[in-house]
């Protein structure tokens, strides 16, 4: 989209909706646990997308799926906003969010289908999705009325006015084993949980951590990309302010000599689930995979395999 006054753009945010819980003696604990559907750890005083430990969604559209919630931001209230900080205004204290990131093109139909947006929109872009429209090198990507289901890519400095997404404030992560976190996600509740170990060691003791675990575990394995999504931002905001693993070993391997094909823990090829890779990857130099997280950066589709030593761990228990 060409720059101008006339030219504006969106990006989203994500929450949602249940009974009010204000009455729950566990709300303001910090913990999404029981029937909440967030908790920022105050004493349950509200904050931007969460009273009484609910989703409130202020207008805009919430995702019952996922409890995220989306928005776009007034024109009125972001002037000439650009989008190459179009984080400036979604992550606003008021907001409490960050520009949109698209997992998956189910996720670009369902806002298409649930939120009206301005007649330009524009939001932010995992790397790799959506591959036939977005181009790496403009860094953005943007939408209008009429192809609100195809986005594509726009240089950031083109005007647009922020699309935001907002997780769910508050965390499913509680300490355990001594120094790990155990962690549940919504996306997969119910069918297995992870255990993140801090502390950084090689990819063949990293597998033997999770085997000794009780139940036995394995490295991670992203069955969706909501559920890497939804695992990545719990490891960013960890309770109490514990430091966020700035790399992590996943169950994604390939042979060590012959150079062969990746595949997931439990056999299945890397093809057979949604790609994991971020830009450039696969690498040569590694027969282990390890995710890349960056603080502030809302980017899920950050999995590497270049030459690492060492690197902290996430397993998955059933």
């Amino acid at each position: 989209m060409a720059g101008g006054s006339a030219a504006v753009a969106a990006v989203a945010a994500v929450t949602a909706c249940l009974p009010n819980l204000a009455g729950d003696p566990l709300c303001g604990n910090g913990i999404i646990d029981g029937v909440e559907q967030c908790d920022p750890g105050n004493g349950g005083t509200a904050v931007p997308g969460c009273t009484g430990c609910m989703i409130d969604c202020d207008g805009g559209y919430h995702d019952p799926s996922t409890d995220h919630c989306y928005f776009q931001l007034s024109p009125l209230a972001v002037p000439n906003v650009v989008a190459s900080s179009p984080q400036n205004g979604c992550a606003a204290p008021s907001n409490g969010a960050h520009v949109v990131t698209f997992v998956d093109q189910g996720e670009v139909d369902t806002l298409a289908d649930n939120l009206t947006i301005a007649p330009l929109a524009g939001g932010g872009q995992a790397p790799t999705f959506p591959p036939a429209s977005a181009d790496a090198g403009t860094g953005c990507v943007i939408a209008n009325e009429s192809m609100a289901k195809a986005w594509n890519g726009a240089a950031c400095t083109d005007l647009a006015i922020p699309l935001c997404e907002r997780e769910p404030v508050g965390s499913r992560s509680v300490p355990c084993n001594g120094s790990d976190w155990c962690i549940q996600v919504r996306a997969t509740s119910g069918q297995k949980s992870y255990v993140y170990h801090p502390s950084s060691i090689d990819p063949v003791s990293a597998k033997a951590y999770c085997a000794g675990l009780s139940p036995p575990g394995v490295l991670v394995i992203f069955d969706s990309p909501a559920e890497r999504e939804e695992l990545l931002h719990e490891l960013l905001d960890l309770p109490g302010g514990s430091a966020a693993p700035l790399a992590f070993w996943i169950g994604l391997s390939r042979p060590a000599t012959s150079g062969g094909d990746w595949a997931w823990e439990d056999g299945t090829p890397v093809a057979n689930r949604a790609l994991p890779w971020g830009i450039g990857a696969p690498e040569s130099g590694s027969a282990r995979a390890f995710v890349v997280q960056q603080t502030g950066n809302a980017d899920t589709q950050l999995t590497h395999s270049y030459a690492r030593g060492s690197a902290q761990l996430v397993c998955q228990q059933p």
